[in-house]
């Protein structure tokens, strides 16, 4: 968000603030009057540091292989359970057919 200044014509308070480009600061906290004016100033934009981009997507490389691990676990337990039922058909199928 940008930072701008204001001063008060009034009692001479000088103030910053921050807000969005469409806003506009009118009443002044010291002399409690609407004749704050906004000075001429170059507006400064305070960004978020570039390491937070660097920290989600380290975070979601990490989630991605997290991912996958349980994919291949779900995988093998479901291959297991497939060998386990069909050694169970297999089993009665002979004790009930020979």
């Amino acid at each position: 968000m940008p930072r701008y200044s204001y001063t008060c014509t009034s009692c001479g308070n000088s103030k910053e603030a921050f807000h969005s480009a469409d806003e506009r600061l009118f009443y002044c906290d010291v002399c409690d009057d609407d004749t704050l004016k906004k000075n001429l100033t170059i507006p400064n934009i305070v960004k978020q540091p570039e390491s937070n981009n660097l920290t989600n997507s380290k975070n979601g490389a990490i989630v991605k292989e997290k991912i996958e691990e349980f994919k291949k676990d779900l995988k093998e337990q479901k291959q297991e359970l497939k060998n386990r039922d069909l050694w169970l058909f297999y089993q009665f199928y002979c004790y009930y057919h020979l």
